[in-house]
């Protein structure tokens, strides 16, 4: 409760800027070769982001990422026709570099880590692999006000311990809002 109250004293100071945002996310995905003819590899998603920035250059996002569910082509086996449908969940931390080029416009570097969730199925059969993606991006904000911000960013993620999907390339647009 302390905490609530201390807030406008940290943000004075510039140590303590929370933000939250949202951003419309287009991913490509590097599918492993056993998957590239069954599997779709466009996906779109959405994420959520609170964060902090500490200050004029650096901040950090925590993050959670899903994206809609997508039908691969058709693919039949000696039973059944019927196409697999993936989607996945990832939620994870990044750190932002802020670089600022103007009053309004800001370039943006980012580096983390998260966690993904990939969830298939074909012929009511569901399978879930879960790994580890790094995660290096850059980007553009614009400060359209005081409090918000809209930015775009392109970024690569690099998945381990996924045997489907080798990486991911995303590009994004959002609005922050910073308290």
């Amino acid at each position: 409760m302390l905490a609530l109250f201390a807030m406008p004293a940290f943000a004075e100071t510039g140590l303590f800027q929370p933000s939250v945002g949202v951003d419309l996310v287009y991913n490509k995905a590097d599918l492993d070769t056993g998957f590239k003819k069954i599997a779709e590899d466009k996906y779109s998603s959405f994420n959520i982001t609170l964060g902090n920035k500490f200050n004029r250059f650096v901040g950090m996002d925590l993050f959670y990422q899903q994206s809609l569910t997508e039908k691969g082509p058709l693919v039949t086996n000696r039973i059944d026709t019927g196409r697999l449908k993936t989607g996945f969940k990832a939620y994870g931390l990044d750190m932002t570099g802020y670089l600022p080029l103007s009053c309004d416009w800001t370039a943006l570097a980012t580096v983390g880590a998260g966690r993904y969730n990939i969830k298939s199925k074909l012929f009511g059969v569901s399978e879930k692999e879960n790994g580890t993606g790094l995660r290096i991006g850059l980007g553009t904000q614009y400060q359209i006000s005081e409090h918000i911000a809209i930015r775009g960013l392109i970024r690569h993620v690099k998945l381990h311990g996924i045997d489907a999907v080798n990486s991911l390339n995303e590009a994004s647009i959002g609005v922050r809002y910073t308290f």
